[in-house]
């Protein structure tokens, strides 16, 4: 019996999310969505507990998993480019590692990553998304803006062989996109 879920977003904050085909910018746009997303992921039935990645050349903890709301709106407002490069395989792999003594103790996890597909540092994404799919970790998987058609191949491959969800954001109300999520 599970004790609930873990759920990891995994933000990129690479200077690419900074395009502007989504207005203002690809991050702003996201970061838009993000309350209603966290709020709603928190006011399920289920118990549930929500934590936060960021990535650029790095990859980061911004909010260890909570059910504070508070704690995780701050996270959100705390997002920024912050550098060049992208290493998403590095930033899956971070939150499935903090994630795991959750899992131990009889939660789910699910990471949903966000990103402009361009993974281009790190741990190479496919290596990681295989992993995640034989520990059995829903991958959900958010395209920000203008996609190659190769990184959405990836992305959606990733989200389905782990039984997540893709999501390809390029414009509307983004809290009804994400909102996708919570079903």
């Amino acid at each position: 019996m599970s004790s609930g879920e873990l759920v990891f977003l995994v933000i990129e904050e690479s200077l690419s999310m900074l395009a502007g085909d989504l207005k203002p910018n690809r991050l702003t746009f996201v970061k838009g969505g993000l309350p209603p997303l966290v709020g709603g992921l928190l006011s399920r039935e289920m118990h549930t507990l929500v934590g936060m990645v960021g990535f650029y050349k790095h990859a980061y903890v911004i909010v260890y998993p909570t059910d504070d709301r508070g704690l995780l709106l701050d996270g959100v407002e705390r997002l920024e480019a912050r550098g060049e490069a992208a290493a998403s395989g590095d930033a899956l792999q971070l939150a499935f590692l903090a994630a795991s003594p959750f899992a131990r103790e009889g939660y789910s996890v699910r990471l949903v990553l966000f990103t402009d597909g361009d993974s281009n540092a790190g741990v190479p994404l496919r290596l990681v998304g295989d992993n995640l799919a034989l520990n059995r970790v829903r991958v959900d998987v958010v395209g920000v803006g203008r996609l190659s058609s190769k990184d959405r191949g990836l992305l959606k491959s990733i989200a389905s062989e782990t039984g997540g969800k893709f999501i390809h954001l390029t414009g509307g109300d983004v809290r009804v996109r994400l909102g996708q999520l919570l079903e």
